[in-house]
């Protein structure tokens, strides 16, 4: 039998003492960074050039609807690549993976499914407000609207490319799976 774990268990197993949405020394975080800052350093310069900011909002409600619905469908696929990859590891390699004591290392690639997940998620409510947001009729701040971008393009960078890394992910699942099951096979060749 399996232990249940809990959200904080598997979040210290998956990523320790690190944050990966913070963590400095990841590429997802360094190219985050760097894409967010060039794009609100460009939008910046728009903005000083042009001084209006409601000339954009019509743009910007757009992009803010294609975001969210993107992230919607990225939600999905993010779902359904999860439980291909939970049921393609069967019933004889998760008893191997656990007699060797590596369950662990599994939960900690699967969990990394969930937390980006749960990211997108809160990415979807932050569109949706905003794109509520942006029928108001009020005055906008710009700085206000510099910070809320810097900060909405850096989790959707991050998304992106958390997301590309959870490829490598994939393969390291499967060449997982293969290794356990050549186990499974060599142990059942022997009884």
């Amino acid at each position: 039998m399996i232990k249940e774990y809990s959200d904080k268990e598997l979040y210290k197993i998956s990523f320790e003492k690190r944050t990966p949405l913070l963590d400095i020394s990841t590429y997802e975080v360094k190219v985050a960074c760097t894409v967010s800052l060039f794009l609100l350093i460009v939008v910046a310069c728009i903005l000083r050039y042009n001084g209006n900011l409601q000339l954009f909002i019509g743009g910007i409600r757009d992009l803010v609807l294609y975001a969210t619905f993107g992230l919607l469908g990225v939600l999905g696929f993010l779902i359904s690549g999860l439980a291909i990859i939970a049921s393609s590891v069967g019933k004889k390699i998760t008893k191997n993976i656990i007699t060797v004591g590596n369950l662990e290392s599994l939960l900690a690639v699967l969990y990394s499914f969930k937390y980006i997940g749960t990211v997108i998620g809160f990415q979807i409510i932050g569109f949706v407000i905003a794109y509520i947001l942006l029928y108001v009729e009020s005055e906008f701040y710009t700085s206000l609207f510099l910070i809320y971008f810097f900060i909405t393009s850096y989790l959707f960078v991050f998304t992106v490319f958390y997301i590309i890394s959870l490829l490598r992910t994939c393969i390291d699942v499967f060449i997982l799976s293969y290794n356990y099951s050549e186990l499974v096979d060599n142990t059942s060749d022997i009884e």
